[in-house]
């Protein structure tokens, strides 16, 4: 049964390991940024359609309520879509600038044989 406690030894290979590094393609990361805009945008655009359709129309039969219902949940479907893809865009785009930007030189951390007692 392990206490809980990690012992040098047990992670000692760590010191050694270097992922592999992240694709560096920012152009395809801004087509796809790119793509998610242009979803959001279409999606923006079928709004006052949808809306006139919701508001607008007298539907009158049996299935006249499950209509209006199918409707609402359908506007508000294409809202939610729109908001998440504006915020996949934009999340890609700041991926894209970080790939861009330098990576900080850090020192590696090296443990200490310290203990603190408190």
């Amino acid at each position: 049964m392990s206490s809980g406690i990690s012992h040098r030894k047990d992670v000692e290979f760590l010191e050694d390991c270097n992922p592999p590094p992240v694709e560096r393609n920012t152009d395809e990361v801004e087509r796809n940024a790119d793509e998610f805009r242009r979803l959001h945008d279409m999606l923006v655009s079928v709004d006052p359609s949808a809306e006139r359709a919701e508001k607008h129309t007298q539907w009158r039969s049996e299935g006249g309520q499950h209509y209006e219902v199918r409707l609402t949940e359908g506007r508000k479907l294409i809202a939610q879509l729109a908001e998440d893809y504006d915020k996949a865009s934009g999340a890609l785009r700041g991926y894209a600038f970080a790939l861009e930007s330098p990576r900080p030189s850090t020192p590696t951390a090296r443990p200490t044989n310290r203990l603190s007692r408190n």
